[in-house]
């Protein structure tokens, strides 16, 4: 492509034309228009109105973990508040540990190798030809009200109707009591996020247990009854409310779980109290089990059981841990001027090598510490990590299952650079954020999930990069536009169980557009600020996707319709070009023969559906670089091209589209010009960077 000089003594960006993203224009509507919410439940500033409500649950739970046979043993009262303004005449109950039962709609679904004997197995209610897979789900749950009366339910895979003795109105309660048990999964099931690990050597076993308890499905005024089925990839949607519980383990288990321990005088040793008192002042971990101390007791398995009583209030769920292998470190930390101190925990297996202790506490402190600063203040009196039973990570309120046990330098595969000291630190971090997104800001994630983890996973590089600047992330620029490349992707807003690649979409996908909103659109500082008041007024209830985008549109004073609507509904790339062109003459420029200017033209080309500010950098021969970006105004008429003319006092050795990577384009080998001069003609010609 060859570029000739017009004249000028100045750079100078001549506006050429005004072109814009095809099906933008007409389509921007305003953040508070009617159809956009119910201003009675939701403000024109995106917070709760003066009708919005939501229920509240309490449970109180009595827990038996039984490690000969791995089995769950419960029973629990549990309290439904009925805050909405409807009388209920039944309730809808999750029943997540249903998914792992034979006749699961999950597991029939993946069940592609049928025969005549599984069939005729299925319909007896026994099918050992499935394995692993069919092992779980309820195998007693009664529910009665307070007076013993059975109540009547239907179940449904992994949900149960609960038909109520009496109507229940608007501000009424019921206590339901309930019974339950079932066999505990393997951990290694797809999508387990809970289960045991087996440790042959010893002959020990790891517990992470979650969704064991049945639980009312959440109640809202957007959905009704949220009552998607429990298949997997989803996660969770359940009302806040406070708990207490329970759990009794064999002697010797240290147990780790949602809330503070309130017995530890009955469960804990002497020597282990102290050792947890000077925790509590203690700005470095301190060991309140030994390592030595947990190859002891792993090695005495007595058949006594005690108790470990906890309790949490304002939380969505509830989950715990337990080993007789946990080594045990805490210490304690602040995040205001409150005085209030935060207990920070980590639990592992010695299996866990040496990162776990190096790295696991003090990363949920410095992940805290950074969050409490850029969204909200952490409102919970501790946080936990548990390494296991899973392979990945998942979360519950104040407490972590994360499943690597890394010590080798570096990941295959992913790069010299990236160690499993990073992958760990990642992981834990990944999985703490989400303390915030869904714990404390209470997304519904089976319906929205790109939401807390496209949030969780943007705040994770912004973390990283404030434990080291050049920390090098999985969401990274370069790493985001290859995944981008390789497949297309669903639009971000996809339900995880209808999804392939669920990483790809609602992690990897999502966070990068939050991404661009934050780095290129908004800037830091608003997108900071905006997020700020979003988690402020969400706290403790439950937005949706719509009560985000008009909290953001509030705080920052923009009306980003255009955005939501192509980068979040639809799924589009960004793909900017520069278009080949002829070469401007020099004749009739003499002003620039004389003053030695050279202009170039460049146009650039939207190959892509998605658009964005576009940074642009011209880099002179010099060595100076000029910078400059193009609002995304500029493509608001709707055609696919515009044009610049550029005049510098020297020659321009590249003009680079995007320089820095913000805008996510998936190809940007059209992204860049190198110039070639003839002095004696001073008319440039130039090359694409391939």
């Amino acid at each position: 492509m060859n570029f000739s000089s017009t004249g000028s003594t100045a750079l100078r960006i001549l506006a050429v034309a005004g072109l814009a993203i095809a099906g933008i224009a007409g389509n921007l509507v305003a953040a508070g228009d009617s159809d956009r919410h119910n201003h009675q439940i939701a403000t024109f500033l995106g917070g709760p109105g003066h009708e919005y409500w939501q229920q509240k649950v309490d449970y109180v739970i009595s827990v038996k973990l039984d490690d000969k046979k791995q089995y769950i043993t419960g029973d629990a009262q549990i309290t439904y508040n009925n805050n909405s303004p409807y009388t209920l005449n039944y309730l809808w109950f999750q029943l997540d540990q249903n998914r792992f039962s034979l006749n699961s709609v999950s597991q029939l679904a993946d069940a592609t190798e049928l025969t005549e004997d599984i069939i005729q197995s299925l319909s007896a209610g026994y099918a050992p030809e499935l394995g692993k897979m069919g092992s779980g789900g309820y195998r007693k749950l009664v529910l009665s009200t307070i007076d013993g009366n059975n109540l009547q339910t239907i179940q449904v895979g992994t949900l149960m109707r609960v038909n109520l003795p009496k109507p229940l109105k608007p501000e009424d309660q019921i206590t339901i009591e309930a019974e339950w048990e079932f066999p505990i999964i393997d951990a290694e099931l797809p999508y387990s996020r809970g289960g045991f690990e087996h440790f042959p050597d010893d002959d020990n076993y790891l517990y992470g247990i979650a969704q064991w308890y049945p639980r009312p499905v959440a109640f809202s005024e957007e959905q009704g009854w949220h009552t998607q089925p429990y298949l997997g990839k989803g996660e969770f949607a359940s009302e806040l409310g406070d708990f207490e519980v329970n759990i009794s383990v064999p002697k010797g288990y240290i147990v780790a779980a949602t809330g503070q321990l309130t017995n530890p005088k009955s469960v804990l040793s002497g020597q282990q109290l102290e050792r947890l008192s000077r925790a509590r002042t203690s700005q470095h971990p301190v060991f309140i089990v030994t390592p030595e101390e947990a190859l002891l007791a792993q090695q005495n398995k007595y058949a006594d059981h005690q108790v470990w009583t906890f309790t949490a209030k304002s939380v969505r769920d509830f989950a715990f841990a337990a080993s007789r292998k946990f080594i045990w470190d805490a210490m304690s930390f602040q995040l205001d001027d409150s005085n209030r101190s935060i207990m920070a925990m980590s639990f592992y297996p010695n299996d866990a090598g040496s990162l776990w202790p190096k790295l696991a506490t003090r990363t949920l402190v410095k992940t805290l510490s950074v969050l409490s600063k850029k969204l909200t203040t952490y409102p919970y009196p501790t946080i936990q990590a548990v390494n296991g039973p899973i392979k990945g990570g998942i979360e519950y309120p104040m407490i972590t299952f994360n499943g690597p046990r890394p010590e080798a330098k570096r990941i295959d595969g992913v790069g010299d650079e990236f160690t499993n000291e990073h992958y760990l630190t990642s992981l834990l971090i990944h999985e703490t954020i989400h303390s915030y997104f869904p714990g404390i800001i209470n997304i519904d994630e089976r319906s929205h999930g790109w939401v807390d983890e496209g949030l969780t996973s943007l705040y994770q590089t912004i973390v990283e990069k404030s434990v080291d600047p050049k920390y090098p992330s999985l969401f990274s620029a370069q790493n985001t536009i290859e995944r981008l490349r390789q497949t297309a992707l669903s639009p971000v807003v996809e339900e995880a169980d209808n999804l392939r690649n669920v990483f790809d979409v609602h992690y990897i996908k999502a966070s990068a557009h939050f991404s661009v909103l934050r780095n290129l659109i908004l800037g830091p500082e608003l997108f900071d600020i905006s997020l700020q008041e979003f988690s402020r007024i969400w706290s403790f209830r439950r937005p949706t996707p719509e009560h985000l985008f008009l909290a953001i549109e509030s705080a920052s004073g923009k009306k980003l319709d255009w955005f939501w609507d192509t980068w979040f509904k639809s799924s589009d790339t960004l793909d900017f070009g520069i278009k080949s062109s002829a070469p401007l003459s020099l004749s009739g420029q003499n002003s620039t023969a004389e003053t030695g200017d050279l202009t170039y033209q460049i146009e650039i080309e939207k190959l892509g559906g998605l658009v964005a500010p576009l940074p642009i950098r011209i880099s002179l021969a010099t060595g100076k670089d000029l910078l400059w970006t193009v609002p995304v105004d500029a493509w608001r008429l709707g055609n696919n091209t515009i044009r610049r003319s550029i005049t510098v006092s020297q020659p321009a050795k590249v003009i680079t589209l995007d320089p820095d990577n913000l805008t996510l384009d998936i190809n940007q080998s059209n992204n860049s010009i190198v110039f070639l001069h003839d002095d004696s003609k001073r008319a440039p010609t130039s090359q694409t960077v391939p």
